[in-house]
């Protein structure tokens, strides 16, 4: 447990569970829904990174150091297409098992980036509520999150969405 306590403090990222379904039944299987807790505000190392990701190209995931990488052929494979994917030219200039981007970095298993010309304003916060149950415990969240979400000063206006059901 204080390895997974760790990783979250490091990160500022907390997980319902530390492995996620490997297959269909398995996910149907689960109890207990798969959800994550993200702090934007964490300051993680390395700071943000001020390029644009490196994605696949059938899925747009993100290179991350769970993509497992041919320095031979300069290529790195998606894990969920299994598609092989070419490292961009100023990548592959440099890349080698002893010079990683910033984004295979196993200790860097979260980053963030600051795409260059892209939204400038403040930073947006997403809150997103989702529960199996009666509408009666629904409506107690409301309250406690516009209060979390005000108190804090993250936003001076936020409208808030009704929309499951009953």
């Amino acid at each position: 447990m204080a390895h997974f306590a760790a990783q979250e403090d490091r990160d500022g990222v907390r997980f319902t569970w530390n492995v996620w379904p490997s297959s269909k039944l398995e996910a149907t299987r689960s109890v207990i829904p798969c959800g994550c807790v993200y702090s934007p505000m964490k300051n993680c190392t390395p700071g943000p990174l001020k390029y644009e990701p490196v994605r696949d190209r059938r899925t747009g995931c993100v290179l991350n150091p769970w993509c497992p990488v041919d320095f031979q052929t300069k290529q790195w494979t998606c894990p969920f297409s299994n598609q092989r994917n070419n490292f961009p030219p100023h990548y592959a200039q440099a890349i080698s098992e002893t010079n990683l981007p910033a984004e295979l970095i196993q200790q860097y298993t979260t980053v963030e980036y600051e795409l260059p010309g892209k939204y400038n304003g403040p930073p947006i916060f997403l809150c997103v509520s989702f529960a199996a149950g009666k509408r009666v415990t629904h409506k107690h969240q409301i309250p406690t999150l516009l209060l979390s979400a005000f108190s804090a000063s993250l936003c001076t206006a936020s409208p808030v969405v009704e929309g499951w059901n009953a």
